[in-house]
């Protein structure tokens, strides 16, 4: 009887390794056509009608700078980062309420903005427009 057991112990044991040597067959097979497929599909032929119709001149999600426009922005964050500046003829501060540069000078207000200007252009930032720039001073007639 313990031989009758034994051997149908192993008729079983035998059975489920057969079972699980056929289901890891199958799955490798579903895994090796799924590994077939491209990664990158191309794009549709309506997909590319679509983007050729597309209009630039209406906005879009990403705004496209000039180089011009992408240099002042870069010019306005070096000189908002380095403030407050202090200088012999005028001082500079951000002004978080307006976006702008506050100058503060005891010169009149021509000599104040052509030493700004001169100021500007030894930095590397005189690409910046002047309107970003309010001028205050006992001195100057605005």
């Amino acid at each position: 009887m313990k031989k009758k057991k034994k051997t149908l112990f192993i008729i079983i044991l035998l059975i489920l390794i057969l079972i699980a040597i056929i289901i890891s067959q199958r799955v490798a097979q579903q895994r090796g056509q799924e590994g077939n497929v491209p990664k990158q599909v191309s794009p549709t032929p309506e997909f590319e009608k679509i983007e050729s119709i597309h209009d630039p001149g209406y906005p879009t999600d990403q705004p496209d700078f000039s180089e011009e426009v992408t240099e002042q922005h870069r010019q306005i964050t070096e000189l908002k980062n380095i403030t407050p500046v202090s200088t012999p003829n005028f001082t500079i501060e951000f002004s978080y309420k307006t976006g702008g540069f506050v100058v503060k000078s005891d010169m009149g207000l021509n000599a104040t903005e052509k030493a700004l200007e001169i100021w500007l252009n030894e930095k590397g930032l005189g690409d910046i427009d002047s309107s970003r720039f309010e001028y205050q001073s006992n001195k100057l007639s605005l």
